[in-house]
């Protein structure tokens, strides 16, 4: 039965990027989220249903890192409350729930350690060929700009998820060296240059970063290492720190305009953070604040050195910025307590070290990255921790009635589970519609069930900005960005308020201070109310604009000012 067991947890390792393709780009988190959650129920039904049948009562042990999860999840639902997120995402429930779930599942796992570190190699390896085939136009990209992406939806996140397997199959390498394994030496070898190649071909800095941290954590527990002396030790740390510097120099100088960005989403999350440092924003506090912190950051600083590189963000690149930014200083103190009890926990053995190597990456690439935003990337987290073995420091015992009752209560979330699921489904499909001739609106029930999601959110406000109707009360609810700030001033202006219309053109111009349009708008409502001296003032200031791009579009608008103007 285990064999079998191992077996369907390989396929479903393997499997999972490709599942996350296959499900759309817009909820594709959400639906396999869903979908795994009820799986795991299931699974848990069958397991009580099995105990049931058994002599005595059941035993769990539970370790510090199940009080840590458990204390995290009530902490996040107690943001939810104080910062009365009522319209909150529920579909992201699924997404937490199913790493929840998982991680209980691995906790409970009897498989072979091992042939599921092997199954991840094999995953990384499907990725890399993808990406290999896809770089050379053997199958078609996920993404119009870019030209490897995997079965991801940018280089980014494929880069990570190669990463952290590649650096699972150099774990796996020197486990099978140390134990003479020659069986299957020939064949990590093999994988793991297929992974470099792909991970290569994704230019991901964030995620070569991830994989020289990993190797870094496998160096450090070899045999090899332990063998230097205390001196010598010292000084490869310090000849590992300047390498580390040194090849951070390198990877900044590859793509600096992309770094900056980082770097501005940074200096001005600290505002954010310095606000609201204890509790933080809530749930979606990042995407329904961030661009509002930036018009701020640009107003306080028009000279700025960020402002070439300033765009709509919607992902802060450092996870551990997210986590202080959403749920305060409280919720990021619960994180790091909870990876620092997994490394001091944690049995220390040869399969253990290779998680921990694999987690190190993930962790790293979370400084630079977005892993958590997407779902393969994020199971690393309950596969890796769940599968380590820590100290046992209390039990409970589960008789027959609490046993009923746990089946019950998982028969009636899988039915409430399969409900969700076929609305991700409908949904998703009503989504796909919109963009077709004559397409039309999704319906006032369906928008209030999902327009706390964060992903429905950017797919529903570009459609928006293409709309030449502007009279969508919608816009509203929309989270800020430059163009949705656009249309809210057109929709003021629809309405007669002129005040309140420009505020928003002010506002989006500060958002991102390169963008045309909001002053454009600007200057097209100073004109149209009569106000000559402050269009004035904002057409100099559009015509000594220097664009990222200087397009058809821009043109034409700096064209009409000059007629305008007869300049």
């Amino acid at each position: 039965m285990s064999k079998i067991t191992s077996i369907i947890v390989c396929l479903c390792i393997v499997s999972l990027p490709f599942l996350y393709s296959i499900s759309g780009d817009i909820l594709a988190n959400e639906l396999i989220s869903s979908l795994l959650v009820f799986l795991l129920l299931f699974v848990v039904g069958i397991q009580l249903i099995y105990t049931l049948f058994q002599r005595g009562e059941k035993i769990v042990y539970i370790n510090i890192v199940d009080i840590l999860v458990a204390s995290f999840f009530f902490y996040c639902l107690f943001c939810i409350l104080i910062n009365r997120e009522w319209e909150t995402d529920k579909y992201l429930i699924y997404k937490w729930s199913a790493v929840i779930l998982s991680y209980i599942f691995f906790r409970n796992c009897h498989c072979s350690i091992i042939n599921l570190l092997i199954a991840c190699c094999i995953s990384g390896i499907f990725q890399s060929i993808i990406a290999i085939c896809q770089d050379n136009g053997l199958i078609a990209s996920r993404n119009l700009t870019f030209d490897v992406t995997g079965s991801f939806n940018n280089p980014g996140p494929l880069g990570g998820y190669i990463a952290i397997c590649c650096t699972i199959t150099i774990g796996l390498l020197y486990y099978v060296i140390k134990n003479k394994q020659n069986m299957i030496l020939f064949f990590l070898s093999l994988a793991l240059f297929i992974q470099l190649y792909g991970l290569y071909l994704t230019e991901s800095r964030a995620a070569i970063l991830s994989l020289v941290s990993g190797c870094l954590f496998v160096a450090l527990n070899s045999i090899l290492l332990k063998k230097i002396t205390r001196k010598n030790k010292k000084r490869l740390f310090i000849i590992a720190g300047l390498a580390f510097i040194v090849g951070g120099w390198f990877i900044y100088q590859y793509k600096p305009a992309s770094a900056d960005g980082r770097l501005l989403i940074w200096r001005v999350s600290a505002d954010m953070i310095a606000d609201a440092p204890f509790f933080g924003y809530g749930v979606n506090g990042f995407s329904k604040e961030y661009m509002i912190y930036q018009a701020n950051y640009f107003k306080e600083t028009p000279a700025s050195y960020f402002i070439p590189v300033a765009d709509n963000v919607v992902y802060p690149f450092n996870e551990f910025i997210r986590i202080w930014i959403q749920y305060g200083g409280v919720g990021l103190l619960l994180v790091i307590l909870l990876f620092y009890s997994i490394w001091v926990n944690s049995n220390k053995n040869e399969e253990s070290d290779i998680m921990k190597a694999g987690l190190s990456a993930l962790l790293i690439f979370s400084f630079f990255s977005y892993p958590f935003s997407v779902f393969p990337l994020l199971l690393f987290c309950p596969f890796l921790c769940g599968l380590m073995q820590y100290k046992i420091y209390c039990n409970f015992r589960i008789t027959n009635l609490k046993r009923i009752l746990m089946i019950l209560m998982t028969v009636i979330l899988m039915i409430r589970t399969s409900k969700d699921i076929l609305f991700l489904e409908s949904i998703s499909c009503s989504l796909l519609t919109l963009y077709e001739k004559n397409g039309s609106d999704i319906s006032h029930s369906d928008y209030e069930k999902i327009k706390g999601n964060t992903n429905f959110n950017d797919y529903y406000a570009t459609w928006l900005i293409q709309q030449s109707e502007t009279k969508n009360e919608r816009l509203k609810e929309i989270y800020p960005s430059c163009e949705i700030y656009c249309l809210l001033g057109n929709y003021y202006i629809e309405h007669g308020d002129y005040k309140l219309a420009e505020y928003y053109f002010q506002e989006a111009s500060f958002m991102v201070p390169t963008r045309i349009r909001p002053k454009y708008n600007l200057w097209e409502l100073y004109k149209d109310i009569g106000q000559s001296e402050k269009a004035i003032e904002i057409a100099n200031a559009i015509l000594a604009m220097k664009l990222k791009i200087e397009s058809t579009y821009t043109l034409r608008m700096k064209r009409r000012i000059k007629e305008y103007y007869k300049y």
